[in-house]
């Protein structure tokens, strides 16, 4: 999309064709439950669910996981850290799985305290 706000309230975006360049850092041995972007300073985890509420639950759930293996926090010190430091911000509601991204600044995480999943 040339344009589109966040949350894809309606059924398009402005149209376009093009080419992009990704780059990707592999991880051996290792997986996400969700995709990970890292976007400048911070990372962000992108998740779905039937409802905004399953989303946002779901995205926070995964920063709570990783500050809790990067920190050895508590659930509870890890759960409420995320009011400080993560922003949630919804991707696209048009489609039937609303789209979610939660938001954090590097310097609380590293990448691989997202990485739960031996392959």
């Amino acid at each position: 999309h040339a344009v589109q706000a966040d949350g894809e309230s309606c059924v398009s975006a402005v149209e376009v064709a093009g080419e992009i360049i990704l780059t990707f850092d592999v991880l051996k041995g290792k997986g996400v439950s969700w995709p990970i972007l890292e976007v400048g300073e911070s990372y962000a985890v992108l998740t779905c669910g039937d409802s905004l509420d399953e989303a946002c639950s779901l995205a926070v759930e995964e920063i709570v996981k990783a500050l809790i293996r990067e920190h050895n926090w508590s659930f509870e010190e890890a759960y409420m850290f995320t009011s400080l430091a993560v922003d949630l911000k919804i991707n696209q509601v048009v489609d039937p799985k609303k789209g979610v991204r939660a938001v954090i600044p590097k310097d609380y995480l590293s990448i691989e305290s997202f990485c739960t999943v031996d392959v």
